[in-house]
């Protein structure tokens, strides 16, 4: 039975999600899923970027658990988090959605509310774990591990047997040389270059990457 697919978030990332899912959509005759809807907690219209609009609250209370799943489309690792623990909280399903236009590896595991973006090439035996948000043109080596939650913006490249841990955000154009850890919470800047182990809570940004400051407030968009 098709399902509606929820958005949750209506942000930038959200209109892009829209795009993506509508695409698939559309190279599937509508074959996917039978609507594409937003859930957003701060917009009080009732339709955006031509979706319509619900809270969280209503769409818990109106929409049954075999009718919907949920992809999360925001670029904020602690909301992600959030958002990912409220819905599972909840009982409901959430969605994994690869673009076509991806390079996945079929040895690749792929966790529940995955996002993939076009002209991303995924390896061989990488593992990335649920709630993970990949944007376009990202390289994932082959053995390398991301954590839930986490968030790779646009250009990432990793070597092979990179790990990710959970909660982390990698700026657009960052660089990670094979075998690197990268651990919880931690935030790489613009165009950096990680060549050594960045511990957790970190701020790190530079050619090669240093520490800037500890990641106290647990926010990368303040």
């Amino acid at each position: 039975m098709k399902k509606n697919l929820y958005i949750y978030c209506s942000g930038g990332a959200g209109k892009e999600m829209a795009d993506r899912v509508m695409k698939i959509q559309k190279m599937n005759g509508g074959g996917y899923w039978n609507g594409i809807y937003f859930i957003d907690d701060v917009r009080t219209e009732s339709e955006y970027y031509g979706l319509k609009i619900l809270s969280y609250e209503k769409f818990k209370n109106t929409v049954g658990r075999d009718r919907a799943e949920i992809i999360i489309a925001t670029g904020e690792p602690v909301n992600r988090k959030n958002l990912y623990e409220k819905v599972e909280k909840d009982g409901f399903n959430l969605a994994t959605i690869i673009s076509p236009l991806a390079m996945v590896s079929p040895t690749a595991r792929i966790g529940k509310g995955v996002i993939i973006s076009e002209f991303c090439i995924i390896a061989s035996d990488t593992l990335i774990e649920d709630n993970v948000f990949i944007n376009y043109n990202c390289i994932i080596g082959h053995d390398c591990k991301i954590g839930k939650n986490t968030c790779l913006s646009e250009r990432v490249s990793l070597g092979g047997n990179v790990i990710i841990e959970e909660n982390c955000y990698l700026a657009i154009g960052t660089s990670v040389i094979n075998k690197a850890k990268i651990k919880e919470w931690s935030i790489t800047a613009i165009n950096s270059a990680v060549i050594k182990d960045v511990p957790e809570n970190s701020i790190v940004g530079g050619i090669p990457a240093k520490m800037v400051k500890y990641n106290d407030s647990k926010k990368v968009f303040k």
